[in-house]
């Protein structure tokens, strides 16, 4: 006698398993028929198009939709590779391709990535914008599109009001902007049913700047959470200035060279934003940090700072702690007075873990040894927030003295 599982419960058990793990997903579609539908969902889920290998060209994507049609609906997710030139092959290959897209009818998440095209090619950058364009175009169509995800774009501002509306999810990665010069307001696409809630910004001083402008505000009222990477300078934080009074989420993370760090300046009021994090690379505080959490962020409930260290020396960290002693009397009467917030995490680990050889305590617990002489250091500038058990690093709450 054999147990019959509810078959809802069947798409879940595959999903456990990795995409990447395609002998476990084959010797599970062989297994019994039941787990043949949705394993056959995950091995066809992403799809790769691009002009060289690992990538299918469109042509041979077309090929296997005929023979196979039923990957129309299995393909959820797909990356695209620009072509590398302007040329006769893509002109003839461009309706192969745009008959393809439009196939793809159950895509949820679309990848597009640009790679700087061939001496081959007269005019390269309008040729990057013409491609970007038709892409764009072509995805209008895919309304049920949750996430749009594009590196190396070379964009215009309309096309980037394009690009705003594509989904309500977007990651803009490296990005550039090829003139300043917004089209009159009457070219610009309408705000979508399902607007942009979630947006990261990384490398792409142009769009942040143009994000700032009266003609794309319309697009930003749904934000929600606003992530911005490898910030280097003031006018990559006009994003976070446009959205400081709707986000309820906000992550900044400064890039490496961005030697001037604690000169760059954030909002000073997040009246909604409930989780706040903030990356550097450095053992210091940032400076207005103190000052934000006293009066710029009333409803905050988590607070989060990534440090980006290799190496966490003792004198290090005493130089730096010394040298900031009065920042972190302020800070920790910030926290311990705040009205709202539950936690307050300094998080080093997971970022370099080669870095911190890992030791067993007598609990038998992994833990790093230069994580638990920074929490030691931490409960000894903050008291006061420690005493109400908001101080947490790298998921250890600060509870015993160290």
């Amino acid at each position: 006698m054999h147990t019959q599982l509810p078959p809802e419960l069947y798409e879940p058990i595959v999903n456990a398993i990795s995409t990447v793990d395609r002998k476990t997903l084959l010797e599970c579609c062989l297994a019994a028929s039941v787990f043949r539908r949705p394993c056959q969902k995950r091995l066809f889920m992403h799809l790769h198009i691009s002009p060289t290998p690992p990538g299918h060209s469109y042509a041979a994507v077309a090929a296997k939709l005929d023979q196979f049609p039923k990957l129309v609906d299995y393909c959820t997710n797909v990356h695209v590779v620009f072509p590398s030139c302007d040329s006769p092959e893509w002109e003839a290959e461009r309706p192969i391709a745009e008959g393809v897209l439009r196939r793809l009818a159950n895509i949820r998440m679309a990848n597009l990535l640009m790679r700087f095209p061939s001496s081959a090619t007269p005019n390269p950058g309008n040729f990057i914008i013409q491609v970007t364009q038709w892409l764009l175009g072509v995805f209008e169509a895919h309304h049920q599109l949750e996430r749009l995800e594009s590196s190396s774009l070379l964009l215009t501002p309309t096309l980037f009001a394009q690009w705003l509306v594509g989904a309500p999810k977007a990651a803009l990665r490296y990005a550039d902007i090829f003139t300043d010069q917004l089209a009159s307001p009457d070219v610009l696409p309408p705000v979508p049913p399902r607007p942009l809630t979630r947006l990261l910004i990384s490398g792409s001083a142009g769009p942040c700047v143009l994000l700032g402008r009266p003609e794309l505000q319309p697009y930003l009222r749904s934000v929600r959470e606003l992530v911005q990477s490898l910030v280097e300078i003031q006018s990559q934080l006009s994003a976070c200035f446009t959205m400081a009074p709707i986000v309820e989420r906000f992550e900044c993370h400064f890039a490496s060279g961005a030697l001037d760090w604690k000169a760059l300046r954030l909002p000073t009021h997040f009246p909604r934003l409930r989780h706040l994090t903030l990356g550097i690379h450095s053992h210091d505080l940032p400076p207005l940090l103190p000052a934000l959490v006293q009066d710029g962020v009333p409803v905050l409930i988590g607070l989060r700072l990534e440090l980006y260290v290799r190496t966490l020396l003792p004198e290090q960290l005493d130089k730096s702690l010394n040298s900031q002693s009065q920042l972190w009397l302020e800070l920790d009467n910030a926290l311990a007075t705040h009205g709202t917030l539950t936690t307050a995490e300094w998080f080093l680990s997971s970022k370099f873990p080669e870095e911190f050889p890992a030791v067993r305590t007598e609990n038998k617990t992994a833990r790093y040894a230069p994580v638990a002489a920074f929490s030691g250091k931490l409960a000894e500038r903050l008291p006061k927030a420690w005493e109400r058990g908001l101080v947490v690093v790298d998921g250890v709450t600060i509870g015993v003295a160290f």
